[in-house]
């Protein structure tokens, strides 16, 4: 189920000048303005993630046969006021996914409570994205962004994390996304190459 508080995800589109390109910023925590652009058929998409919203925004992202990514969902796990829930659905939507499905996270002022760390059912949720297994904690306001897929090898999803709590450093991801070979080393899984 999709996240349809007061949330105001506005969508943009404006002329692009190449496709399969992902980028994820975030503005730190003082001024968090988060946005996920992807070459969708010639134009950009821009999916801005509303300041001051606690947990994981996502965007869920479909890579075309003909080569553009189609934004399928706009979503907000709050793992700092629903903890127990969140996690439960965020692992099950993960699960969820098709084999593939390219993920977009990012968080606008915190993932979680000083006192609430997420628990392991989401580091093994984002491990199934592409997450290394030997991933970094995300702490209380520390700023994250995360690009990965459903069934990637472990360490292949890109991802950003400042661990100084409270930083207002700029975090900018921009990665390529191209299908895969269909070869027996990429499964035929898109290939995430940061720029």
């Amino acid at each position: 189920e999709e996240d349809d508080d007061d949330d105001d995800n506005s969508v943009t589109n404006t002329k692009a000048t190449s496709k399969k390109l992902a980028k994820i910023e975030s503005y730190g925590i003082s001024n968090a303005t988060y946005k996920t652009e992807t070459m969708n058929k010639g134009a950009v998409s821009v999916t801005n993630f509303p300041k001051n919203k606690v947990g994981f925004h996502i965007v869920q992202l479909k890579l075309q046969p003909e080569g553009h990514l189609e934004q399928i969902a706009v979503r907000r796990f709050d793992f700092y006021n629903r903890t127990p829930q969140a996690h439960a659905e965020f692992s099950e939507w993960v699960d969820s996914l098709e084999l593939g499905t390219i993920v977009c996270i990012a968080i606008s002022d915190t993932a979680i409570a000083k006192k609430r760390p997420l628990e392991t059912s989401a580091y093994d949720a984002l491990k199934k994205l592409g997450a290394p297994l030997d991933m970094e904690v995300v702490g209380y306001r520390n700023p994250f962004i995360f690009l990965g897929a459903k069934g990637l090898k472990s360490g292949s999803a890109r991802l950003l994390l400042d661990k100084r709590s409270q930083s207002k450093t700029v975090l900018r991801l921009d990665a390529q996304i191209v299908p895969g070979s269909g070869k027996k080393s990429d499964h035929g899984l898109p290939v995430l190459s940061q720029m």
